[in-house]
């Protein structure tokens, strides 16, 4: 009895994803999708390099629009120069709407790896 009832049960399973599925013969292709492409917009951080601060209070690696500074009021620091920005070596700046470090050699960009600004 037991097997007559899972026979039953396992021919009406297959006979009902059988209906589900549509023949091949039958299904259209689709128009093919329109794919339109476009490039992210970057966000302009800044137009003048007033707008850009530091991005941390000690030893900076980057810049950050104004709106982003750090409160560095109750922070003391190091005197040590080892940031790219530190004892004069460079300073935020504006460039092509980006705050990034500008030091007297060169440029850094934004997303600047830590351990290369310490060259």
């Amino acid at each position: 009895m037991r097997m007559i009832r899972l026979y039953v049960l396992v021919v009406v399973l297959v006979g009902v994803l059988c209906a589900c599925k549509t023949p091949q013969s039958e299904v259209k292709p689709d128009a093919t999708p329109v794919v339109e492409e476009t490039t992210p917009a970057v966000e302009q951080q800044c137009e003048t390099d007033a707008d850009c601060v530091k991005a941390s209070c000690c030893h900076a690696t980057a810049c950050v629009p104004v709106a982003q500074k750090p409160d560095c009021e109750r922070v003391m620091c190091t005197m040590s120069c080892t940031g790219p920005m530190d004892c004069g070596k460079g300073h935020c700046a504006c460039i092509d709407g980006m705050c990034t470090v500008k030091t007297a050699e060169k440029i850094l960009p934004p997303d600047i790896d830590k351990k290369k600004t310490t060259e």
